[in-house]
């Protein structure tokens, strides 16, 4: 390979290394524009325990209040954990 064809090799390949660095940069700051113009769900406050609607009062369809939901049976296998009972 003659002096000349091997400026010209260098010279296409860091053509193309600058090509690729643009293409990843322009990814990058067209992503970040997206995301910056992108609309955000507004956040719903959750109200503090204490202030939850029926805490105090008992449920109507409850046959045994002060059990775990489906009796001591249930509670005894652990089937009431699986929803989050305890």
């Amino acid at each position: 390979m003659s002096g000349a064809a091997a400026v010209v090799a260098v010279v296409l390949f860091v053509f193309f290394l600058v090509g690729v660095a643009v293409g990843i940069v322009m990814v990058i700051a067209v992503s970040v524009r997206r995301a910056s113009r992108a609309v955000r769900p507004e956040r719903v406050p959750v109200a503090p325990p204490r202030t939850w609607p029926y805490l105090d009062e008992a449920d109507p369809g409850d046959d045994e209040p002060g059990e775990p939901p489906g009796g001591r049976r249930a509670a005894a296998e652990g089937l009431g954990q699986q929803a989050g009972w305890r």
